[in-house]
């Protein structure tokens, strides 16, 4: 921070964190001047909104009037309300405050002044987007996990359309110190299964949270920036998905797949789904060979005492059928049409 009026100094900064881990800073600022101006400290606050206003006892109007704020004002309710209707609205509620003492020191402050709230929107590319909507389609379940605070998680969760006002599932946002909280399984297991998207989550909430998954019967692909810390997780996942200059040295020796960004992330579930659906056409031209020259041969045998092929004949069949039959297994369907519609079919209706 840096001021053009130079009669000013920083005295003290410090960060706190409120109800859910939501975190605030202030600075404490004294003005160079005789000694009575001296006395005149000014503390200033940002940070997330309902934090913010739990420390303020005062506002400020457009006008710039100070008006009375206690605990049960119908603004301080007002303000509440409109801090809620941003985060309902997929906006990060950020507020600044401020007010004066005579200690050198920033203690927990109350009595302050709030002076705005404003709602951060997150952006995002539009090649995100589509990416996060083309794998919604091909029935992947996203869940967006953080050590960042909730609003902001919820906030990109909610450019990115992973989280909407109108889920009718009650449980689609969580603190990762709930998931620590619970200690029966069974209802873990249920809540993390209805979750999409966790805040403050620590590398052990991850790790259960894999945990949960697995047991519920899904199969766990973890992607993102990882670190060191999240070596239990990413070790319990089916798959790990890694971008090469985001991630760690270790994390890159426990991925399945290295990627360079996001926008691979479709290419991998298409070529994957491809890959599956050859092997299935394989498998049935193997099966329906299989069986039909044992009932041509069963009956032939019966019919004539003899068998219908030679010993080099039989060699050749299976030359045919197996080796040539396995090209199928690195067959692409070629057509943006074809592509598209391998990625909607789930691995269920292959």
């Amino acid at each position: 921070m840096e001021f053009p009026d130079t009669n000013f100094r920083i005295l003290a900064r410090k960060t706190r964190s409120g109800a859910s881990g939501k975190k605030v800073s202030g600075v404490l600022i004294g003005k160079i001047g005789d000694s009575e101006e001296r006395n005149i400290l000014h503390l200033h606050y940002k940070g997330a909104a309902s934090t913010i206003l739990k420390m303020c006892s005062h506002f400020y109007d457009t006008k710039g009037k100070r008006h009375d704020m206690n605990n049960i004002s119908q603004k301080r309710l007002m303000f509440e309300k409109v801090i809620e209707d941003m985060e309902h609205n997929g906006l990060r509620p950020f507020a600044f405050a401020c007010g004066q003492t005579d200690i050198e020191e920033i203690k927990e402050d109350t009595g302050l002044d709030l002076l705005a709230i404003i709602g951060l929107k997150y952006h995002c590319q539009n090649e995100i987007k589509s990416e996060m909507e083309a794998l919604r389609k091909a029935g992947v379940t996203i869940k967006m996990v953080s050590d960042d605070e909730l609003p902001a998680v919820k906030a990109i969760a909610w450019e990115l359309g992973l989280f909407s006002s109108q889920s009718s599932n009650i449980n689609v946002a969580m603190e990762g110190q709930e998931i620590r909280e619970m200690t029966e399984s069974s209802s873990r297991i249920e809540k993390v299964n209805q979750t999409t998207v966790m805040g403050n989550c620590l590398p052990n909430n991850k790790f259960l949270m894999v945990e949960d998954l697995k047991k519920n019967g899904h199969v766990v692909a973890f992607y993102g920036s990882l670190t060191a810390r999240d070596a239990p997780a990413l070790k319990s996942c089916d798959i790990v998905i890694t971008e090469n200059f985001r991630c760690t040295e270790m994390a890159r020796e426990l991925s399945d797949i290295s990627i360079n960004d996001m926008s691979s992330l479709s290419l991998i579930f298409k070529y994957g789904r491809c890959a599956y659906h050859n092997i299935q056409k394989f498998f049935q031209l193997q099966l329906t060979a299989l069986i039909s020259a044992l009932i041509i041969s069963f009956a032939f045998t019966i019919h004539s005492g003899d068998s219908p092929l030679t010993a080099l004949q039989l060699i050749w069949t299976n030359l045919i059928i197996y080796l040539l039959g396995g090209f199928m297994m690195v067959m692409n369907l070629e057509g943006d049409t074809s592509q598209i519609s391998l990625l909607l079919r789930g691995i269920n209706h292959l």
